[in-house]
């Protein structure tokens, strides 16, 4: 009869807890409060197994109701072929493990953990090259199955490789070959890899001893994080940087920037349109290297005139001074990192005659803004606008500087050009007018060469169908502008701005309370640009196979249903806020208007 092992099972019978909520849509001290759907209906807090210095931990969980059918409800909208095939193939690993123990998947393992469960994995001790403490906790719907199951991979085993016990009141077993130590109690089963550290959490359980819920850290991260949710994360910003400091020389946050940091906390919820994930990071409000307070931020403003027409990317974010000064602070006593900062200023003075702190970031307190958006053609255009009120000439003089670059750049192409070219109809350097300012454009124009005039030029064809026009300059607003977005100076303040896009107005309603900061990320517009390199492509090399063809269309389908992602900050006291939201929609076939 074929012997059952016992450590590959349970690791097999693990990861389809963790699987199948993926798949949920196919198929003492005193102490952070927990809500009765965080606990095991024993009352047990997983996260209680997890000692207080814990550096790292995740939590998946389907125990709300409400939750879990919105979850399932979104999760419906993706493609299903491929993970019951996946399914079906984990299942036939299992179902072959399980072979002469006389169970099944579905009679024996299956009703151990229910529909509704948590999963808890933790790392704790020294981050060195040996293994970090692990702990992994879950939550039983059905104690008498899984003991059942335990006892008779006890009687497969014989006494070969494991040990039974007792300790706290837990039914324990022993694989010292495999560093696995498991325990069950209650109606939860913690499993580790150092035998102390097992011995140890259930203490912390039975006794109500200090453990992870009782770290300040753990509380000040997570007290406002929502509940219910379908699972969080936690890291220890303070002891994990301080563990890597002292075992890698160079790159960790050290000194007293180590003072300021507490921790980060998220949690993923599912709403009846998207998911949700909520960030905190906690500060120590008494550290004088850091306080948060004092970090400037400030709502989305420069918006109002910026073009929004088919957007890809938007960012706006604020004082991109303060966050330079703090990554310096965060180097602390790391003397390699300090130097390679020094030598970059003294190659900035020395190249361009510019200093870091009074010519380039005297003018980036403020506002910053990135943009990408579909363009004429096939490049993308990408546009960066600063605010730079605070200090105009500086930033004036950055932009002379890549004036004076452009320059000798078009210079340099008009000299190599083939003599039979017109090169004064292909690149233009002139100015145009961008509401009351004057600012500089460089169009590089081969739209109108003919294939055999493109191929003299070395330029393939088919790439530069419309102008590529780049333009730098100071708007009214006083905001520093770099951009390659065709026809900026016709549609700079227009009709079609970031203001009025349809979609960043609809994104707004699921930023609530979180006014600070803006992100958008448009995951329909990024697959209308891969429609459009692709289409381009296959005019340049011809079709792509059938192979690519259905790889793609496959990427396709399981990206189709979200349509765009949304992120905005808050801070309350010592503690930084985030949001990020997925839309999600059952997708609707239509063809594109790229193509």
């Amino acid at each position: 009869m074929r012997m059952f092992n016992f450590t590959k099972s349970l690791f097999l019978a693990s990861l389809f807890v963790v699987f199948t909520f993926v798949l949920t849509g196919c198929f003492g001290p005193a102490k952070a409060e927990l809500s009765k759907n965080e606990k095991s209906n024993d009352g047990v807090a997983l996260e209680n197994y997890l000692p207080e210095d814990t550096l790292m931990m995740i939590s998946l969980s389907t125990q709300d109701d409400d939750q879990r059918a919105s979850f399932q409800n979104l999760m419906s909208y993706f493609p299903q072929e491929d993970m019951k095939t996946l399914w079906e193939s984990m299942m036939k690993d299992l179902t072959l493990e399980l072979e002469g123990s006389g169970m099944t998947y579905e009679e024996d393992i299956a009703p151990i953990f229910g529909d509704s469960y948590r999963f808890t994995f933790g790392l704790a001790g020294e981050m060195s090259d040996e293994d970090p403490d692990m702990y992994i906790a879950l939550t039983l719907a059905d104690k008498e199955k899984a003991t059942a199951f335990i006892e008779k991979m006890l009687e497969e085993d014989n006494g070969e490789d494991l040990k039974k016990g007792n300790i706290f009141g837990a039914m324990t077993v022993d694989n010292e070959d495999e560093d696995m130590y498991l325990a069950l109690y209650k109606d939860t089963i913690l499993i580790t890899n150092v035998l102390e550290n097992r011995e140890a959490a259930l203490k912390r359980v039975s006794k109500n001893e200090s453990s992870l819920l009782s770290s300040e850290i753990f509380k000040e991260s997570y007290d406002k994080l929502p509940t219910p949710n379908l699972g969080i994360a936690f890291i220890n910003l303070k002891e994990l940087f301080a563990k890597l400091s002292e075992t890698q020389e160079e790159g960790m946050p050290s000194g007293e920037f180590l003072d300021a940091l507490y921790g980060e906390a998220l949690a993923f919820t599912a709403e009846e349109d998207g998911i949700r994930m909520t960030v905190q990071v906690a500060f120590n409000e008494e550290s004088k290297e850091f306080n948060l307070k004092d970090y400037p931020y400030a709502e989305p403003y420069m918006y109002k005139n910026i073009p929004g027409d088919k957007l890809i990317m938007y960012t706006e974010a604020y004082g991109m001074k303060d966050a330079f000064d703090m990554q310096l602070a965060a180097l602390g006593e790391d003397e390699a990192s300090k130097d390679g900062v020094e030598q970059f200023k003294a190659i900035l003075k020395a190249a361009l005659n510019l200093d870091l702190e009074d010519d380039i970031l005297s003018w980036m307190d403020k506002g910053f803004v990135m943009v990408v958006q579909h363009n004429k053609g096939i490049i993308p255009a990408i546009s960066f606008y600063i605010d730079a009120q605070t200090n105009p000439d500086s930033a004036q003089k950055v932009l002379d500087l890549i004036d004076a670059g452009m320059e000798q750049a078009v210079a340099s192409m008009l000299v190599n050009a083939p003599e039979e070219l017109d090169t004064t109809k292909i690149i233009i350097k002139d100015t145009v007018m961008l509401g009351d300012s004057e600012i500089d454009r460089v169009v590089f124009d081969v739209s109108n060469l003919s294939d055999e005039e493109l191929l003299t030029a070395g330029l393939p064809s088919g790439i530069f169908v419309e102008p590529v026009e780049i333009y730098y300059g100071m708007t009214d607003e006083k905001y520093f502008l770099f951009s390659t977005y065709t026809g900026l100076d016709k549609d700079y303040g227009t009709t079609v701005t970031v203001a009025k896009n349809e979609k960043i107005k609809e994104s707004q309603n699921y930023l609530k309370g979180y006014e600070y900061q803006l992100t958008y990320i448009s995951v329909e517009e990024i697959m209308n640009y891969v429609d459009t390199f692709v289409g381009f492509m296959e005019l340049i090399e011809g079709p792509m196979g059938d192979e690519v063809k259905t790889g793609l269309e496959k990427v396709k389908s399981y990206v189709a249903p979200i349509k765009y992602l949304v992120a905005g900050d808050k801070k309350v006291e010592n503690v930084a806020e985030g949001t990020m939201f997925v839309k999600i929609e059952k997708p609707v076939e239509k063809s594109s208007e790229y193509l």
